[in-house]
């Protein structure tokens, strides 16, 4: 088995993929910055660590150590050094390969009901022909939150209202096969909007209503696991939505700059 992390390397300062000598989330954000799972040791600090066993069975977020894991061998996703825009990235089949959060401290900050919040993904699809997920947390498709593609390589968000049909949320931008997106669901009280690296889509009015039940990375928030991401995914990011909107920006444009 082998771990990677507990560096305590702040790193931010890098040139290349950030693009940037200032821009940190722990310091931008502050208590504001809820959750933040980086593949990139680059920029990990106390909390954050990538453990290998047969594949990734732990992948620890840089706030407060938050465990995204995989006890099943078969299911565990793979990490690559350079697998992503020729930097460190955790890639999954499409088939079953998933991490899990159920951390109480974790399932207790994530906004749920209808509180607003804002989640981020760095992640490339490799393929387009379902509906996959990069990045969950919830319940279920109508008491959750999660983002990816719609199959038809469209960059798509969904979000819950706990009634029978979840709301899907388009970015109104392409994602093919084999290419990399910033992409980012906003999700407030009466109105949520998905963006792709920046670009607003239409935004869509609804009522959410989340159930903090897991976050998951690489699929969905159902309880079983499924609509499994194809593709590989190098950050995760939860931020609360009180955030200043420069703040929201600098990491976006962050984000974009890492995706190459």
């Amino acid at each position: 088995m082998l771990a990677l992390g507990g560096m305590g390397r702040s790193g931010f300062g890098r040139m290349g993929l950030t693009g940037s000598m200032s821009f940190n989330p722990l310091t931008a954000f502050g208590s504001d910055l809820l959750a933040w799972w980086d593949a990139d040791s680059s920029y990990w600090g106390a909390n954050g660590s990538i453990t290998i066993a047969t594949g990734v069975s732990s992948w620890k977020d840089n706030v407060a150590g938050y465990n995204a894991a995989q006890a099943t061998g078969s299911s565990q996703p793979t990490f690559f050094a350079t697998s992503f825009a020729s930097g460190p990235g955790v890639s999954f089949d499409g088939t079953d390969d998933a991490l899990a959060c159920t951390d109480a401290a974790l399932l207790a900050a994530l906004p749920g009901a209808a509180n607003p919040a804002e989640f981020f993904a760095v992640a490339q699809n490799d393929a387009v022909s379902t509906v996959r997920f990069a990045a969950s947390y919830g319940a279920g498709n109508t008491s959750g939150r999660s983002m990816g593609t719609n199959g038809a390589a469209d960059v798509r968000g969904i979000v819950g209202d706990n009634t029978a049909t979840a709301i899907n949320i388009s970015s109104g931008s392409s994602w093919a096969a084999g290419t990399r997106r910033a992409i980012r669901l906003s999700v407030g009280a009466t109105q949520s909007i998905m963006y792709a690296d920046g670009v607003a889509g239409a935004p869509i009015s609804l009522v959410p209503g989340t159930t903090a039940s897991r976050l998951r990375i690489g699929a969905g928030s159902a309880g079983s696991a499924g609509n499994f991401w194809q593709g590989t995914v190098q950050a995760v990011l939860v931020v609360k939505a009180t955030a200043s909107a420069d703040k929201f920006n600098a990491l976006q444009n962050w984000l974009n700059n890492r995706k190459g």
